[in-house]
C-alpha cells in the first residue's frame, strides 16, 4: 500500500518539477519583455545605475528563485525514491530513509544493504550526482543564495531583449559532471536547469533497474 502511495508522491513531483522547468522559461520570456518596454520608454534608463541596476537585479532575483525551486524539488524526489527503495529493501518497513540517510547506509557495512547489489548503484549516483544536488539544495536552505551572472544584449533596430542568466561558478563547482558533457562554453541557468533534470531523469532510470533485479 505504502509503495503505491509513493509511487503516486514521485510522480507528482516529477510532474511539478516539469511544472517548475516551464514557468522558469515563462519568467524568463517574461523578464526580457519587460526589460524591452523599459528600454522603449526610455532608452537612457538603463545608463542612470552606475552601483548596481535594479531593474537588473529584480530580474536575476525572479529567475535564481525559480531555479531554487527546480533544485527543491529534484531532492524531493530523490527523497521519495529512497523511501519506496527502503519499503522494498529493508527488513524493517517502519525505518525509512531519506537520500543523505540511505547513501551513508549504502556506503556503510553491516546492514540491510550490505549484501545487496543495489548498494552499487546507490554509491555511484550519490557521488557523482545526487549527493553534489543535496550539498548544493543545503547551501541555498542553510547558507546563503547563489548569486547568478546578468548578461543581456539589445537589438538597436527594435529593441529586442536576449537575456541569458548564466549559472554562477559554484553552482558549476557543485555539478562538475556538465563539465564532463559540455567542457567549453559558458553555461546558461536556463539549460543548467535542463541539464539537472534529464541527469536526474537518466539516474532516477538506473535505480529502478536496479530495483527491479531486487524485487
Amino acid at each position: 500500500k505504502n509503495i503505491f502511495i509513493l509511487k503516486d508522491n514521485v510522480h507528482y513531483r516529477v510532474f511539478s518539477l516539469v511544472h517548475q522547468y516551464l514557468i522558469f522559461l515563462r519568467e524568463l520570456d517574461y523578464a526580457e519583455r519587460y526589460l524591452q518596454e523599459l528600454h522603449k520608454k526610455d532608452p537612457k534608463l538603463f545608463n542612470a545605475f552606475p552601483m548596481g541596476n535594479p531593474h537588473f537585479e529584480k530580474v536575476e532575483l525572479e529567475i535564481s528563485s525559480v531555479f531554487d525551486s527546480i533544485v527543491f524539488q529534484l531532492s524531493s524526489v530523490f527523497d521519495y525514491i529512497s523511501h519506496l527503495i527502503c519499503y522494498i529493501c529493508k527488513t524493517d518497513k517502519s525505518k525509512t530513509l531519506y537520500w543523505t540517510k540511505l547513501a551513508s547506509s549504502a556506503y556503510g557495512q553491516n546492514n540491510d544493504f550490505t549484501n545487496l547489489d543495489i548498494k552499487k548503484t546507490i554509491t555511484e549516483l550519490d557521488s557523482s550526482f545526487v549527493g553534489r544536488l543535496y550539498d548544493y539544495r543545503s547551501r541555498l536552505l542553510h547558507n546563503k543564495k547563489d548569486k547568478h551572472i546578468f548578461n543581456a544584449t539589445v537589438k538597436l533596430n527594435d529593441f529586442n531583449f536576449d537575456l541569458k542568466i548564466l549559472a554562477s561558478e559554484v553552482a558549476i563547482k557543485h555539478f562538475k559532471p556538465i563539465r564532463e558533457d559540455y567542457p567549453e562554453g559558458q553555461i546558461t541557468l536556463t539549460f543548467l536547469s535542463s541539464w539537472l533534470i534529464r541527469r536526474s531523469f537518466k539516474d532516477i532510470e538506473k535505480i529502478l533497474d536496479a530495483l527491479r533485479e531486487e524485487i
